[in-house]
């Protein structure tokens, strides 16, 4: 008996690491967003349309989860009453060889780090 309830602890405790460590967003390559910094490689330009479309799932998130899903920002913005800014390059950043035709995805959070807004410019 005993051996069981180590058994069974142990599946319930993989089961929740593997739901902690899965891609919230199915069809989602995160790997490809996150090795694609500042948008430079063009990657992240065809991912844009899956957020996008996912944006009412995305509204509530807190950062741990945007940077689990996302990685660690391009540029970190702070602001007056705690409210923080992401951005994502998604075209071509400013750090990149070539054009300056760039395009950003933003995310603010608000006071209590949940995502407030998404903007794509």
């Amino acid at each position: 008996m005993h051996q069981i309830l180590k058994y069974i602890s142990l599946l319930v405790l993989l089961l929740f690491i593997g739901a902690c460590t899965s891609n919230k967003f199915e069809n989602f390559d995160d790997k490809s967003w996150k090795e694609d910094r500042n948008g430079c490689m063009g990657k992240r330009r065809a991912l844009v349309a899956i957020i996008l479309a996912r944006k009412a799932e995305i509204y509530g998130l807190n950062e741990v989860e945007i940077l689990h899903s996302f990685g660690r920002p391009d540029v970190n913005d702070l602001r007056k009453r705690q409210q923080k800014f992401y951005y994502y390059y998604t075209e071509n950043a400013t750090t990149c060889k070539g054009d300056s035709n760039t395009r950003v995805l933003k995310f603010r959070f608000n006071a209590i780090d949940k995502v407030q807004e998404i903007l794509y410019e």
